[in-house]
């Protein structure tokens, strides 16, 4: 069964739940260990034989690999190599690896980097800035290795007191930095529902991803009924395999899976089931509402 004649199939692959940090705004909060213990570890060569096999059904793939952060994936970098021969590989990383290291094992003609900042939430204003400081020459020495990096950051509501001095921080330095708008809850308030006016004419200003992208999540348009290329052009895979058409739902049911070759995706586009689309990545499967 085939997908978009022609078209590059997107797959957002959660490696590992792990993580050296613990982001209050995390999605895995504090369920890291429940969520670790699905994790499944297998070699790079068998990850490489699974994508060899998804690139004879389906051609290459756009892998965004995030997590948790994948660099606590044993043997990540080899996997990086298995795959990035005939797929394209975005990483999504904290960039608490050492970047001198990676720039001698990946070649930025094959491999992206998405690198995502996240400040201690307690240190003091004058130490987030140190911290920022320190990040930047990591991504200014991707940069010159010919890593391309556009630097995102979650607006968390303790963060956006600061959060446009440290936006005016890395522009200044020629970084791009976009801002994400939280998606939780914080002191009994849903977000992103939950920003009052001043802080979203704040976000519409500094957000930098798009007008389209942010105007979607803050204002939480419906989604359940439309038709969606989530699960067709588009879907993710969990770190024990489990296949999913988009953050919420299940591809077809709880027997697909990555690593055992049992998937097939849809041929065609199928209604969203949830009431919201929040997800950044993902609305942009939604197909226009004809009603």
């Amino acid at each position: 069964m085939k997908t978009l004649p022609n078209k590059t199939i997107h797959v957002c692959w959660d490696i590992v739940f792990g993580c050296n940090l613990r982001c209050p705004y995390c999605f895995c909060g504090d369920k890291w260990e429940k969520l670790s213990s699905g994790n499944r570890f297998i070699s790079a060569d068998k990850w490489g034989r699974c994508w060899d096999k998804f690139f004879k059904k389906y051609g290459s793939a756009d892998i965004t690999i995030s997590g948790g952060e994948p660099f606590f994936y044993p043997d990540f970098m080899n996997i990086v190599r298995k795959i990035s021969g005939r797929h394209k590989v975005g990483i999504c990383t904290n960039l608490s690896f050492d970047v001198e290291e990676f720039c001698r094992s990946a070649s930025p003609e094959k491999v992206s980097v998405y690198p995502s900042f996240h400040p201690d939430l307690d240190d003091s204003l004058a130490g987030i800035m140190d911290f920022a400081g320190f990040y930047i020459g990591k991504i200014l020495y991707l940069e010159k290795k010919g890593f391309d990096s556009t630097v995102s950051c979650v607006a968390y509501p303790p963060r956006l007191e600061y959060i446009e001095e440290l936006k005016e921080m890395f522009d200044s330095r020629g970084v791009n930095f976009i801002i994400q708008p939280f998606l939780g809850e914080y002191e009994g308030k849903k977000y992103p529902g939950a920003y009052n006016e001043r802080e979203k004419t704040l976000l519409e200003r500094i957000a930098n991803i798009g007008r389209e992208s942010l105007s979607f999540q803050l204002e939480g348009k419906p989604s359940k009924g439309r038709l969606c290329r989530a699960g067709q052009s588009y879907f993710r895979i969990h770190p024990d395999g489990s296949i999913f058409r988009c953050s919420y739902e299940p591809l077809s049911g709880n027997a697909d899976n990555f690593i055992e070759g049992a998937y097939l995706l849809y041929d065609a586009p199928k209604k969203c089931a949830q009431e919201f689309c929040y997800c950044n990545d993902e609305f942009k499967y939604l197909l226009e509402d004809k009603k």
